[in-house]
C-alpha cells in the first residue's frame, strides 16, 4: 500500500512512502497517515527522474505524478485512490470505485471479502494468485458466491536497461509505453 518497485540501472528498487503507523498488527489503510518529518517527495520525484527521464513518455506522465505527490496528502489511502483514479482515468478505464470503509460491514478476513461483496450487490469476487494462502475460497460458494482466480499473465514490454523485469509499477509501464493498453 505504501510501496512498488521500479526499475533501475541495477534492477529493481523499491519506492517506499513513510507512513506513521500505531503500532497495532492489522491497523486499517484509511488509518495509516504519511509522515513528512523526512523529505521523501523530492528524493522521490529526483530518482524517478534520473531512472526514467530517457523513456519515451516521462515528459507527458511525469508531472501529474509530481504534482499529486506535491499535494502533501495527509492519508495514505487518499493518496493510493487519487493516483489510481488518475492512472485509471489515463488508460480510459470506466469503472465505479468504491472505498471499503464506507460500505459498513464487518468481519474478518474471508468473511469481510464475502460481506463487501454482498453490499455492492456482486456475485462474484475475483482474487490475486496469492490469494489462497489465506482466504477459506469454501466459504464463497456457502454464500452463493463464485470465486474467481485472476490468473494474471505479465506482459512484456521495452523497458529501460536491458532485459524485461515483471511486477514493477504502472509507473513503468506508462513511462515506456504510454497509456495505450
Amino acid at each position: 500500500m505504501n510501496r512498488c518497485w521500479i526499475k533501475n540501472s541495477q534492477g529493481k528498487q523499491w519506492l517506499t512512502i513513510p507512513v506513521i503507523t500505531s503500532g497495532v498488527f492489522g491497523q486499517k489503510i484509511a488509518e495509516a497517515k504519511i509522515d513528512y518529518k523526512t523529505d521523501w517527495v523530492p528524493t522521490h520525484l529526483r530518482t524517478l527522474e534520473i531512472n526514467y527521464k530517457k523513456a519515451p513518455y516521462f515528459k507527458q506522465y511525469f508531472p501529474f505524478i509530481k504534482k499529486i505527490l506535491e499535494q502533501r496528502i495527509e492519508s495514505l489511502a487518499e493518496l493510493n485512490i487519487k493516483l489510481i483514479k488518475k492512472i485509471s482515468d489515463l488508460f480510459g478505464l470506466k469503472t465505479k470505485f468504491v472505498v471499503g470503509s464506507s460500505l459498513n460491514v464487518s468481519g474478518q478476513a474471508t468473511d469481510l471479502l464475502i460481506n463487501m461483496v454482498k453490499a455492492v450487490g456482486g456475485d462474484a469476487y475475483l482474487c490475486g494468485g496469492g490469494a489462497g494462502e489465506y482466504q477459506e475460497d469454501e466459504k464463497f460458494s456457502k454464500n452463493d458466491l463464485k470465486l474467481i482466480y485472476q490468473n494474471f499473465q505479465h506482459p512484456v514490454y521495452k523497458q529501460l536497461f536491458g532485459e524485461f523485469i515483471p511486477g514493477l509499477s504502472v509507473i513503468d509501464y506508462l513511462f515506456n509505453v504510454g497509456s495505450k493498453l
